[in-house]
């Protein structure tokens, strides 16, 4: 009887041996497929985000207009664009402020996972010389939605134009210093 006690235990013993290391070994395997799966997802996040900001760029965007780059940090996305702005002879800050915004409320609509825009403003679209930096940090973003729809508000009740208010950070070259704040609605020009 304590033979056949002996060798039912064995095989208990045996079989719960080999469960445990096939747990073991399927547990590993599970989790690089998930650490797989994690960077692919990744990455297709970031290239829909890239294709998305192209298209809402314009047409042929890297070729003439300005470039994108999506970094990834902990699942958080940065997105950098350097671009030339539309805007004739003579620039207006709060003409791009309003562009800038109105794109980074357009991307954040789609893609809430972008934590971050950094924005170069170019000038000269041959030489594309660095003119403005703007910057939208997390915090800036989180309140996106309501300083955009704000400063919405404020230009249509044809108060102060308020899209500066959605930056974090405003950073100007010399070039972008003497461009003009705002569009004088009484002069002749510009």
């Amino acid at each position: 009887m304590k033979y056949k006690m002996s060798v039912i235990l064995n095989i208990i013993l045996t079989i719960t041996v080999i469960f445990i290391f096939t747990y073991i070994a399927t547990d590993k395997n599970i989790n690089k497929e998930k650490e797989n799966n994690n960077s692919i997802d990744t990455k297709t996040a970031a290239d829909r985000i890239e294709n998305y900001v192209k298209s809402i760029f314009g047409f042929n965007f890297e070729d003439n207009f300005g470039d994108i780059s999506i970094d990834i940090e902990e699942g958080k996305y940065t997105v950098n664009i350097a671009f030339v702005p539309s805007v004739g002879s003579f620039p207006v800050k709060s003409e791009i402020y309003e562009y800038v915004g109105f794109r980074s409320y357009q991307i954040i609509s789609f893609f809430s996972e972008v934590r971050r825009f950094n924005y170069t403003v170019l000038w000269d679209d041959k030489d594309k010389k660095e003119a403005m930096k703007l910057i939208i940090d997390e915090e800036a973003v989180k309140e996106l939605y309501s300083n955009y729809w704000e400063a919405v508000r404020s230009k249509n009740e044809g108060y102060e134009n308020t899209y500066k208010n959605i930056f974090l950070s405003i950073i100007e070259t010399e070039e972008s210093k003497a461009w003009r704040e705002v569009i004088d609605k009484n002069a002749n020009m510009p």
